[in-house]
């Protein structure tokens, strides 16, 4: 689970590891995991900013970090309660309400990511009733 503390901790030690590969690597080089460590610290700190404003004191997924990956073909519990969004024109853009748990074979999984401020949460996606995609925020599911 993560906490906007373990996020500001995840940034504070990202941050220090760009400025230790820094002065191995100074401005003006090239170095992927320099510019890596720089970005993992700006998108934790967006992450905790993100939790806070929204009030979470904790979630297993918040933008690009996961507690857990997913595969295709893993089998896993929809909670009760999600909203669950659909190709299925008859599902309006709000999406639905699950009025119970289901069980769903994963088809695939969206990252997380943080977009200009933005933190658009993971998603996983299945094949529902009549074929059409279904869609939920990772957070709503369980893995079985």
């Amino acid at each position: 689970m993560f906490t906007p503390d373990s996020l500001l901790t995840i940034a504070i030690d990202a941050r220090a590891e760009y400025e230790r590969l820094l002065k191995l690597y100074p401005v003006g080089t090239s170095n992927s995991e320099r510019n890596e460590s720089w970005e993992r610290s700006e998108r934790a700190l967006a992450c905790a900013a993100w939790m806070e404003k929204e009030g979470l004191e904790s979630a297993a997924h918040v933008g690009p970090f996961s507690s857990f990956d997913l595969k295709k073909g893993s089998i896993v519990r929809i909670k009760k309660g999600a909203r669950i969004l659909s190709t299925d024109p008859s599902v309006g853009q709000e999406g639905i309400v699950s009025q119970r748990a289901q069980i769903v074979t994963v088809w695939n999984h969206f990252p997380g990511y943080v977009h200009e401020g933005r933190i658009i949460q993971p998603t996983v996606r299945w094949s529902g009733s009549k074929s059409y995609w279904r869609w939920t925020d990772v957070n709503n599911i369980e893995l079985l």
